[in-house]
């Protein structure tokens, strides 16, 4: 092994899971500086992204002790949150192996942690010291996400204010905050905020260093809004033109792109749209293909596998009351792999995972610490 090129010895290690590189980390110093870098860190997540991304992370009901579980082929692996964190969390943002989450819904001085449960970090994020600004507040989302150009985790907080004109109706503003793991540090846009009448509260998407948000415009339609941290701009993204949905619609990633899910007539169709950037820097929608999956019971979207499968639960399963019957679909081969049932409770949220080494380069890190 001390023989081999670096570059083939990169290629072996990041093919190994997380819980043996942390060991690999005390066999030689070589291998602990190359694990923490940024670059093995990127390259290993990406390794796994592709060819293990058959692991839902999901909220079991509420008689489980166990916040959170992990089912990997089936089997179920409970995680522990760490023993600072005593109240129970409700709300979740899972992105490159990292579990962003807060107590409650995201106020506007919510405190938020990030959490890598392979490696075992924990990191309480400041609160932002913002403007005060004249009025109403409230934040409405939040997402996150890696940030390639940036090579940075980095966290984008809807806010959204009361701005009161005179001899004029009241207006619904929207600015972002955004976190950056590497300064661990906030900052709040300026530029440009959009009137919106109303922002899910439900976690955002985020893709190549812009968060997506599911909004309605002031007149009463359907509508994303993004923001864009490297130009630190916002906009509006209307619904395709001639797009239909009857029952629904589902925002995702899938692959490099960022999805529409449009629910049809049936108990599982759905028209697919990507969204498109054009040369003058202006968005639009592309009908990319339909599916119609042969089930007798009415599914919904729960997520997007790594892979590119659709995560697709029956809807009775989001009363709380009864199991998920989860299946996911495969667009390429048009083929239903059967997920199992899940145990959620109302509320509660469905998502791929895949094992990361993000944050394991921050400050005061113990290798056999993470160990278990």
């Amino acid at each position: 092994m001390k023989n081999l090129h670096e570059d083939i010895m990169t290629q072996i290690l990041e093919r190994f899971p997380v819980k043996f590189l942390l060991r690999c980390m005390l066999v030689q110093q070589s291998w602990y500086h190359l694990i923490r870098t940024p670059e093995f860190v990127s390259a290993h997540y990406n390794y796994h992204k592709l060819y293990h991304s058959n692991h839902l992370l999901f909220e079991p009901n509420y008689k489980n002790q166990y916040p959170l579980v992990l089912q990997c082929e089936k089997h179920d692996i409970p995680l522990h949150y760490p023993q600072s964190v005593s109240r129970r969390l409700s709300f979740y943002c899972v992105s490159n192996g990292l579990i962003c989450f807060a107590t409650g819904g995201v106020g506007y001085n919510t405190r938020l942690w990030l959490w890598n449960p392979a490696i075992r970090k924990f990191k309480t994020l400041p609160v932002p010291q913002r403007p005060k600004i004249q009025g109403f507040t409230e934040v409405a989302s939040l997402a996150f996400g890696f940030c390639p150009k940036h090579n940075d985790i980095k966290v984008v907080k809807m806010v959204m204010y009361l701005r009161v004109t005179p001899n004029a109706p009241n207006n619904l503003y929207t600015v972002a905050d955004v976190y950056s793991l590497s300064t661990n540090s906030w900052k709040t846009t300026n530029n440009n905020p959009i009137l919106v009448d109303w922002l899910s509260s439900t976690a955002g998407l985020f893709l190549k260093g812009t968060a997506f948000f599911c909004g309605i415009n002031v007149d009463k339609n359907d509508i994303i809004v993004s923001y864009d941290i490297d130009k630190d701009t916002m906009r509006m993204i209307s619904f395709p033109e001639n797009a239909r949905a009857t029952r629904g619609f589902s925002l995702e990633v899938f692959g490099k792109s960022v999805a529409l899910f449009m629910k049809k007539s049936g108990c599982c169709a759905f028209n697919v749209w990507f969204l498109k950037e054009g040369g003058t820097d202006e968005v639009y929608w592309e009908k990319q293909f339909s599916f119609n999956l042969p089930v007798n019971e009415d599914r919904l979207i729960l997520g997007i596998c790594s892979n590119g499968e659709v995560i697709l639960g029956n809807s009775s399963g989001f009363n709380g009351l009864v199991p998920y019957h989860v299946v996911s679909y495969n667009v390429e081969k048009n083929e239903v792999k059967d997920f199992g049932w899940l145990q959620p409770q109302s509320h509660s949220f469905v998502n791929s995972f895949t094992e990361s080494l993000f944050m394991i380069s921050t400050k005061n890190e113990d290798a056999m610490s993470m160990i278990e």
